[in-house]
């Protein structure tokens, strides 16, 4: 999706893209280790970062596997449900009534990858990431969204120009037939 935002841009930028897990990419952010956040971040005024405008509306789903027996919300008593770490995912999964116990994970795949074993019997997750899952036939997405969202880029606080610069994009972006294609292609 930056890639794509960014040929609105009419400055001549070289991106650089640093992989690393959800937890840190705040403080790589606060620290000016990176100079943008992008990765779902739901706007939370504790993170003490400037949002940008957002460019993307979703949900918090919970994905089970199609032969668990698990087909709503009340099924999920008992139950034990696994989440990435430091995301509203977390803070859906938590929310869940009668639940036996939230497992985090550093990594949504980890995670994915303990729902499809049986080490967790749900998984809470973007809507656009279990619909991936979903599509291969072997999962299912709970039709109740325990919360939506909208999603937003991040950057340094006092880093006005860059957030001014980002919205302007977005908003073309957002208004653009590419966005439309983007967002039919994912389902979001």
């Amino acid at each position: 999706m930056i890639n794509t935002l960014m040929t609105y841009l009419d400055e001549d930028v070289e991106l650089e893209f640093a992989q690393m897990e959800f937890s840190t990419i705040v403080t790589a952010v606060q620290t000016g280790q990176v100079d943008i956040g992008l990765s779902g971040f739901t706007y939370d005024a504790d993170r003490d970062v400037i949002f940008s405008d957002p460019y993307l509306s979703s949900s918090q789903v919970v994905l089970v596997k199609k032969d668990s027996g698990i087909a709503a919300l009340t099924d999920l008593t008992g139950k034990t449900i696994g989440a990435q770490l430091g995301t509203t995912g977390e803070e859906a999964a938590n929310s869940v009534e009668g639940v036996k116990e939230v497992v985090t994970f550093n990594d949504t795949l980890v995670g994915l990858e303990s729902l499809n074993n049986g080490i967790v019997d749900a998984f809470v997750t973007d809507k656009a990431v279990a619909q991936n899952y979903e599509s291969t036939g072997d999962y299912i997405i709970l039709e109740e969204p325990l919360l939506d969202e909208s999603v937003s880029i991040i950057v340094k606080n006092g880093n006005d120009l860059l957030a001014d610069k980002i919205n302007e994009l977005i908003q073309q972006f957002t208004e653009s037939a590419d966005y439309e294609t983007l967002v039919a292609k994912w389902g979001v």
